[in-house]
């Protein structure tokens, strides 16, 4: 999955600009809205490519999706419907207040280790200044024995 879209040149440094990824259900809230603004503006069919939104590229929006694609893994479960649109997620997200998961018998108290849910939760937030980086999340315990492993392994011990 990419931040951007489906092709090499999607991949942008910080700050540069980069359209807007093309998955709802994977991308950050300040993509989901430009996506939504798009949408709500006619944007998709006939000449909407050359109208694709973009946004500032930020290691903020990859950490959102990796939470996003962390949970999907650990439930075969995504916590946004990946065929929604991105008016739908920008809904389902609101601009204030908690999010989904965030409230009382959210999605993330479903994970039996509490550990893992705050991870998760830690990528997850609205803010992107307020979000973990995806480094610190993946030297933590979600991804233990993935840091150390060599390259071109899982970090999963062999059986014997």
């Amino acid at each position: 999955m990419k931040l951007g879209g489906t092709d090499a040149g999607a991949w942008g440094a910080k700050g540069s600009p980069l359209p807007a990824h093309p998955v709802p259900a994977f991308a950050a809230p300040e993509v989901i809205a430009a996506l939504a603004r798009a949408e709500e503006a006619g944007g998709g069919g006939g000449g909407a490519a050359a109208a694709r939104p973009t946004v500032a590229a930020h290691p903020a929006q990859d950490a959102w999706s990796l939470g996003m694609l962390a949970y999907l893994v650990l439930t075969d479960s995504p916590l946004i419907p990946v065929d929604a649109t991105a008016s739908e997620v920008a809904a389902a997200l609101g601009t204030s207040g908690q999010l989904p998961w965030e409230r009382p018998g959210g999605a993330l108290e479903a994970l039996e280790d509490p550990a893992t849910a705050a991870a998760i939760a830690s990528l997850l937030r609205r803010e992107p200044r307020k979000r973990a980086s995806a480094a610190s999340v993946l030297g933590g315990g979600l991804f233990k024995g993935l840091a150390g492993a060599p390259s071109g392994t899982t970090g999963t011990p062999r059986r014997k």
